[in-house]
């Protein structure tokens, strides 16, 4: 039998221990794995697909981008080196070309912000009913990641896409500010999901309580940096038991109620 103890709501304002946090969220999670894991099914049967197109689109632009720019280099260059010599013609072909790569970078990262965007009433849908799970209210089942997925939807694709567009500019500059920036709006989606505030103002109560709670938020970051990196491994279940922690720990921190509790 499921442990019904942690299944209760959470006033918000508090910032628990972080390994007690991780403890009871595997308690709970593989004491009622089955709702888990079909409300994970669900959510995949429209994310894999939708996510196998992306890539190929990812790959066309890339390789498009950067033919183009190879073929409109060539041709300017040409141009520009019968008029000016080889040298200015050279050098007109390697910026464009060098714009080609930027051109190339900002649209993957639209792209990617793109795909969190389409996928984003799913997650938030999936996020409320984990959320009414542990506080005893509904049983997870497959349709968790489309019974609410029509609810507050265009700040919920506006505040995804942000969020997905600042962490994917700052991992290509060699990875550690997409990982900040990660950490620091970990909050902004559940805050417009569960509590509707403005995405801007989502993002901005994120970073600010995760500055103004930083021993927290730094041992929490670690212990959920090391789950991630074990849940990897783990296909359905992995993901799924680090949104259960996730939601747990955005109740602690937020509570329940309708209005989040700003600490």
């Amino acid at each position: 039998m499921p442990d019904e103890s942690l299944r209760y709501p959470l006033p918000g304002g508090e910032t628990p221990d972080p390994v007690q946090l991780l403890q009871d969220s595997l308690k709970e999670f593989t004491d009622d794995l089955v709702p888990y894991l079909m409300a994970g099914l669900g959510q995949m049967v429209v994310t894999i697909p939708l996510t196998i197109i992306m890539v190929f689109v990812i790959y066309f632009v890339m390789f498009g981008t950067l033919l183009g720019g190879a073929l409109v280099g060539a041709i300017a260059g040409a141009v520009v080196g019968e008029a000016a010599g080889d040298e200015a013609g050279g050098l007109v072909f390697g910026l464009i070309y060098l714009l080609s790569f930027v051109l190339m970078f900002g649209l993957i990262a639209g792209l990617s912000a793109m795909l969190g965007a389409l996928m984003a009433p799913l997650n938030a849908s999936l996020v409320r009913r984990v959320a009414r799970h542990q506080r005893g209210e509904r049983v997870l089942d497959f349709s968790a990641a489309f019974s609410d997925a029509k609810e507050n939807i265009l700040p919920t694709m506006i505040v995804t896409a942000l969020v997905g567009l600042v962490v994917t500019v700052g991992i290509m500059f060699c990875y550690i500010p997409g990982i900040i920036a990660a950490f620091l709006m970990m909050y902004a989606g559940t805050l417009v999901f569960l509590h509707r505030l403005s995405p801007v103002n989502a993002m901005v109560t994120s970073a600010k309580h995760f500055t103004g709670h930083f021993k927290f938020h730094g041992i929490y970051s670690l212990l959920h940096f090391a789950a991630a990196m074990a849940a990897a491994w783990i296909p359905l279940m992995g993901p799924m038991f680090l949104l259960a922690l996730h939601v747990r720990t955005h109740r602690a921190l937020f509570g329940d109620a309708e209005t989040a509790v700003i600490h």
